[in-house]
């Protein structure tokens, strides 16, 4: 692959209006700091062009080989790729002719316009790209704008043109695919259970002993075999360990990657949801009310207008989300805790009416705004998730977890579960018992809804 690294000028408006150029920071490079814009782009080419995997030796027939999946393998094989003209020229129809053009200097606008024309023929070479495995040169040619997060301005300036020898091209649209389709087979061979997201990876097990250690430490040797296989490689300094326990003497153990001790933490965030070693969510709530009373005060600093329709869809749309992002797992029960998110909502309630006053009742806004408790609206989503574990829609296995009561009461639906039995206040608030607790207090025409999309909203509008 052929990348060009281009540092881009961009104006960013500042708090006195003036328009300045933003650019990239100066760049440290072997003890030296660079400020010239073509010192720091040829300095940055130089390290994109390092982390990508260097170019294999074997030969293609031994490639195939090693790409053939073992007998009894639990992936089923990828069927046949069909490309249709009509799909080509739908692509390039939906293009934004607003887009720079890349590296072959054709511009989207042109594409776009002539997509009837050119889809027949993008597909003959699609076609025979497939057929013959290679991509063509042109193709493998990218422009890549570093981004500055923070620092000092400068003014942009463009490097050479330099060989990588693999990888894949970010911002593409079969980039992820082939990205996953590499991947795939990482939890092959692996006593722990692998669970993978894109390019995230957590690897898991029960330690109840030295040996348990043991075999999960074997795990990380597998999946450091398995990266000089396929010439992957996970960042050490990128991996950490977390034990999840409320155990006073835990089992300890030093885990290693590369021979390179893994850091051991008390909060881990993954997919967005920051999880702690004593299972409990005030850290995670903590980060996602501090977030959320950013973008409020954001919000209040940047729309000043008095419109209530538009900062009340500004709120939902850019607040209100990040307070409710896998709310079904987290969801508190601690009283502290509760607060603490509603009063984001209270605090929006206000900038959304535009009522400051201390005598104004946050109350009566939120009445007038017709806006339900953030902790209803969790508890929603909880029912939510346990509709869809007990009608297969989502990938949770509900055997040994939902069983129905041998016996209804007046309290209980017709659909009801058995609620677990619990020994702590941990458990006992844990997603399960509480809120099969909950669903066996709905109505019968509640949980036999026969869709999601109704079940939503017959519980939105039932009262608690």
């Amino acid at each position: 692959m052929l990348a060009k690294l281009e540092l881009q000028q961009d104006l960013q408006t500042r708090n006195n209006k003036e328009l300045k150029p933003n650019g990239i920071t100066e760049i440290k490079q072997d003890g030296k700091l660079l400020t010239d814009p073509l010192q720091k782009a040829g300095a940055l080419n130089a390290q994109f062009q390092s982390v990508f995997t260097p170019a294999s030796n074997i030969s293609h027939t031994e490639f195939v080989k090693q790409c053939n999946m073992p007998q009894n393998t639990p992936f089923p094989p990828i069927s046949k790729l069909i490309i249709k003209t009509e799909g080509i020229q739908k692509l390039l129809h939906n293009l934004n002719p607003n887009k720079a053009a890349g590296p072959d200097e054709i511009k989207p606008r042109f594409l776009k316009e002539l997509s009837h024309e050119i889809a027949p023929i993008l597909t003959i070479i699609f076609e025979k790209s497939i057929k013959t495995g290679v991509v063509p040169d042109d193709w493998k040619t990218a422009h890549v704008s570093p981004q500055s997060q923070t620092g000092s301005s400068s003014r942009g300036g463009k490097s050479e043109y330099v060989a990588v020898e693999s990888g894949v091209p970010q911002g593409s649209v079969l980039g992820p695919s082939l990205f996953l389709y590499y991947i795939n087979d990482i939890p092959t061979g692996l006593t722990s259970t692998a669970r993978l997201f894109a390019d995230d990876t957590i690897v898991y097990l029960a330690i109840k002993s030295n040996s348990d250690a043991l075999t999960l430490q074997k795990d990380l040797d597998k999946l450091a075999s398995w990266e000089t296989t396929w010439k992957m490689a996970f960042h050490p300094d990128k991996c950490n360990v977390i034990s999840v326990t409320r155990n006073k003497k835990p089992i300890t153990f030093n885990y290693t990657l590369h021979n390179h001790s893994l850091e051991h933490v008390t909060t881990a965030k993954y997919l967005g949801v920051t999880i702690s070693s004593n299972l409990k969510w005030d850290v995670h709530i903590n980060n996602i009310c501090k977030k959320a009373n950013s973008t409020l005060g954001f919000l209040r600093r940047n729309l000043n207008i008095s419109s209530t329709s538009i900062k009340e869809q500004a709120y939902k749309s850019l607040v209100r989300p990040s307070l409710e992002y896998a709310c079904s797992v987290w969801d508190p029960y601690l009283q502290q805790d509760i607060d603490s998110i509603e009063k984001v909502q209270r605090r929006a309630a206000r900038f959304v009416t535009n009522k400051y006053r201390n005598t104004s009742s946050v109350g009566s806004m939120l009445q007038h705004l017709e806006w339900r408790s953030l902790s209803d609206r969790r508890k929603d989503s909880r029912l939510v998730m346990l509709y869809k574990i007990e009608h297969e829609k989502v990938a949770i296995p509900k055997n040994n977890k939902l069983i129905p009561q041998k016996r209804q009461t007046r309290h209980s639906n017709s659909n009801s579960f058995q609620i677990p039995s619990c020994k702590t206040q941990y458990r006992k608030e844990s997603y399960l018992p509480r809120t099969i607790t909950d669903w066996n207090k709905l109505p019968d025409n509640i949980v036999n809804c026969t869709s999601v999309d109704s079940f939503k909203s017959s519980i939105s509008k039932h009262q608690y």
